[in-house]
């Protein structure tokens, strides 16, 4: 009897479109095997735009991953009551059952890639495309790797194509040679030159994995790596700030003067996006972030139903005034009916109580009542779509994922990492900074720069200015762990007025000694996967 090698993962994946002509689109298979598979040179494209599609998928960015960053953050609390999975996140009380869709949505992601890198090489076509197409898989497929071994710590390595379904045991890697199986493959795509900058591709090619998503991946690896002291290598530091560095002077790209830029639907794919996914208002090829994120008495949009990421009103009062970045971030301004007027602008006034806000009507800066606005704090506005219309998974706004910013800062903390606050340390963080007062990012700007700190000062700038430079785009309980004590010293303060009927802070207080606890750096299997693996053993502290 013929054996077929079936590739899975692209007959989970029928049809995929995205905003551009040629980018992503995708066929439909019943059977696919390699006698009528990757043939051809549309068959290698068709693949790896499956892989691109895997990104979508509710276990990584926009679902799960969003929760497990955000959540147990300082800077977003939950509307939901205590017990509910999301409260219990935001409350550091996990469930060994919460992070399963992560676990398995970077496997299928992972499946389709080595179905790419192990199958691509045959195909008669242009040699050029052939490794980039290969070096597409091979970093997405390493870009998986590392958020599973940030949430998971030491997982299964899968490096090729699935042939025997009745396997389902595979041993747990370590940590460490997870960590080398991701800096392989990504340091092997910078110097095989497989891929061109980001600004090289056309428009139908936008959004496709450049030579910058490298770099800054790379670097986010080794600066990880390096804050992990059961896996970190004494030269981690200095590569991190090579690599970056080297991201820097490609000059392929570069901050954007005004924050509120990188977010305008009508600017995507600008010059400060490395990677990002991308979305089209058609539905089920859309964003979903709308009904969760968004202020819940939106009602120039619609009346949102979920509203489960309202911010942190002790985060909300850390932007200082002048920080263009509270507007972008923030929905703190709308228009609703009041008393049967309809379209009257109100906003959010943090000062009304000193331990909850309040909604004012703009016209006479009178308070309105809780019976018209019942929601102490304001919701994000990243990645909104501000068309009622699109709605279930239709949402125009590409999710970020890796932009330049990120790079300026990661440098600032490997360089004070590594040999204290010198000049460059400063000059890439305060570029940032400055960015954000509205002042041009490279000339000193006495007003708003940072000068004259201890290491240990630096560190909280870089960690206080990251939280609200990257709010919101999956990054936050990531970076705690690099910024462990002053993570979970933030998270145990804004905790302390905590109150379960109050959506503005986690709904119990969190005691320091409690979450400083080492085992939450790492996320508990599912017993589903348990079961299923018998070779996998579960993280400590959640048998």
């Amino acid at each position: 009897m013929k054996t077929y090698k079936t590739i899975v993962s692209i007959i989970l994946l029928s049809l995929f479109t995205s905003c551009h002509d040629d980018f992503l689109q995708d066929r439909a298979y019943s059977v696919i095997t390699e006698d009528n598979f990757f043939q051809t040179s549309s068959d290698a494209i068709t693949a790896v735009n499956s892989v691109y599609a895997a990104l979508r998928d509710n276990g990584m960015y926009q679902t799960d991953l969003m929760m497990l960053n955000e959540y147990p953050s300082e800077t977003v609390t939950t509307r939901l009551n205590i017990g509910s999975a999301q409260s219990n996140m935001d409350t550091w009380q996990y469930d060994v059952g919460y992070f399963s869709g992560i676990y398995n949505a970077s496997y299928r992601l992972i499946e389709r890639a080595n179905q790419v890198i192990a199958n691509v090489p045959r195909i008669s076509m242009n040699e050029t495309l052939k490794r980039r197409v290969i070096a597409e898989a091979t970093f997405l497929r390493a870009l998986a790797y590392f958020n599973l071994v940030r949430v998971f710590g030491g997982v299964p390595l899968k490096i090729t194509p699935t042939r025997d379904f009745n396997t389902l045991s595979f041993p747990r890697a370590s940590a460490s040679d997870v960590y080398q199986l991701i800096i392989g493959d990504l340091e092997g795509i910078l110097e095989a030159g497989s891929l061109p900058l980001t600004s090289r591709y056309g428009n139908a090619d936008k959004g496709r994995v450049g030579k910058s998503a490298v770099q800054t991946l790379l670097g986010k690896v080794y600066l990880t790596r390096a804050g992990d002291p059961a896996v970190a290598q004494n030269s981690d530091y200095q590569k991190a700030i090579q690599v970056l560095q080297a991201c820097v002077s490609d000059g392929d790209r570069t901050l954007l003067s005004s924050y509120k830029d990188i977010f305008s639907m009508t600017n995507e794919n600008n010059a400060e996006i490395i990677f990002d996914i991308q979305y089209v208002r058609i539905a089920g090829l859309g964003g979903n972030l709308t009904a969760f994120i968004a202020t819940g008495v939106t009602q120039e949009f619609y009346i949102i139903p979920y509203y489960d990421y309202p911010a942190n009103i002790d985060f909300y009062n850390s932007f200082e005034v002048g920080d263009t970045r509270r507007d972008v971030t923030f929905h703190d301004r709308m228009k609703i009916p009041v008393s049967g007027t309809p379209n009257v602008e109100v906003y959010f006034d943090p000062d009304t109580d000193p331990y909850v806000g309040n909604w004012r009507r703009a016209d006479n800066n009178s308070l309105l009542s809780r019976a018209i606005i019942d929601i102490p704090v304001p919701g994000f506005r990243k990645f909104i779509d501000d068309n009622p219309n699109a709605r279930g998974n239709a949402e125009e706004p590409n999710y970020i994922i890796l932009r330049y910013s990120d790079v300026l800062l990661m440098l600032a903390e490997a360089i004070n990492e590594a040999n204290g606050p010198t000049a460059d340390a400063y000059n890439y963080l305060n570029m940032v900074r400055r960015r954000a007062f509205g002042k041009p990012a490279n000339s000193a700007e006495p007003s708003v720069d940072y000068t004259n700190l201890s290491k240990e000062e630096f560190r909280r700038a870089v960690f206080s200015e990251r939280r609200k430079e990257l709010v919101i785009e999956g990054h936050s309980w990531f970076d705690g762990k690099r910024f462990w004590d002053i993570y979970t010293e933030k998270v145990a303060a804004t905790s302390q007025l905590a109150d379960p009927n109050i959506n503005n802070r986690p709904k119990v207080p969190m005691e320091l000694n409690r979450i400083r606890d080492d085992k939450y750096k790492l996320m508990p299997f599912s017993e589903t996967q348990l079961d299923l693996n018998k070779e996998l053993v579960q993280n400590p502290g959640y048998n």
